[in-house]
């Protein structure tokens, strides 16, 4: 099959477009859709350059498989490449961490209370739930998980959290008027920040008032905090490559905890992010009983 020279620059210069678009993401909708299926937009790219090969169009197969690597690598960079855990690990404490969003959840309530028994986190985050989850959650949990902090009421902000750490300080402070958990804790006697955020949907707030300036007055926020251990944990409905989280986590100088993506979960949309004078071990994305992504699994250290 020929393609003339002319389309074959034609497709070049769109996929050129196409790897800008999710480099910048301008505000548009359509354009920040595109640029949160970087993964899919990835696998796409490879499946062409497959079809340029047999069609024995190299000018095409090289440039295909070139802008595949690209957003790989650009993805890489934006990723976890400190995880690991090392052999001196075994002998010093995690602080380890489970976050839901129990809006996802749809396995049976008891499967879900098992699967947090049977991991044993210290502390457990758990957003968008009904003060019925509330109370059950509290009436299940009580015997493992002395320390509590809530935000009870019917809407996105609502937020419970679970520690076997005593608060030493908690708080409360606001982002565009949402409510959002902050709490100390003393972990190897030494003190961690832990703030538990919900950052709105861009889709249900639009330019005016959307996550661009949460985020911004969440960096505030944080800049004006004493320096210490700290990590942010929480729905943040956006992809951390998103332009709005680069910026957020640049300001802050905080670290993105996920290693990497996956075909197979959707995009990530909750993050735990944390600060240099800690060291993740270990992420992972959690799931019910029926494969869908109901949150993610943590642990850190103490960076020494």
């Amino acid at each position: 099959m020929r393609i003339s020279t002319s389309i074959q620059r034609l497709l070049m210069g769109l996929i050129t477009v196409v790897i800008l678009l999710i480099f910048f993401q301008p505000d548009i909708p359509l354009v920040m859709s595109l640029s949160e299926n970087a993964i899919w937009v990835i696998f796409a790219l490879l499946l062409l350059s497959i079809l340029f090969l047999i069609l024995k169009k190299s000018n095409l197969v090289y440039f295909t498989m070139f802008s595949a690597a690209i957003l790989t690598l650009f993805l890489k960079d934006l990723s976890n490449t400190n995880l690991m855990f090392r052999a001196k690990d075994l002998n010093t404490s995690s602080l380890h961490i489970m976050h839901f969003n129990i809006l996802d959840v749809e396995e049976d309530k008891d499967q879900f209370i098992e699967k947090i028994k049977d991991s044993n986190p210290d502390i457990v985050s758990c957003q968008e739930l009904s003060p019925a989850w509330n109370k059950f959650l509290k009436k299940r949990l009580k015997d493992e998980y002395p320390y509590t902090l809530s935000i009870n009421q019917f809407d996105p902000d609502a937020k419970l959290v679970f520690s076997k750490y005593e608060f030493i300080k908690k708080d409360t402070f606001y982002l565009s008027g949402h409510p959002q958990l902050d709490a100390i804790i003393r972990f190897e006697d030494n003190p961690v920040n832990i703030l538990f955020t919900y950052v709105l949907p861009y889709s249900m707030v639009g330019e005016n008032a959307g996550n661009h300036y949460q985020l911004e007055d969440l960096s505030d926020y944080i800049s004006k905090k004493e320096i210490m251990p700290m990590m942010i944990v929480g729905e943040f409905n956006q992809v951390y490559w998103a332009r709005r989280v680069r910026t957020f986590l640049y300001d802050t100088k905080l670290n993105n905890a996920r290693r990497s993506v996956s075909f197979a979960v959707r995009n990530p949309l909750d993050h735990i992010f944390y600060s240099k004078q800690l060291r993740c071990t270990k992420l992972e994305e959690i799931f019910d009983d029926k494969s869908n992504h109901i949150g993610v699994e943590g642990a850190f250290k103490l960076a020494r």
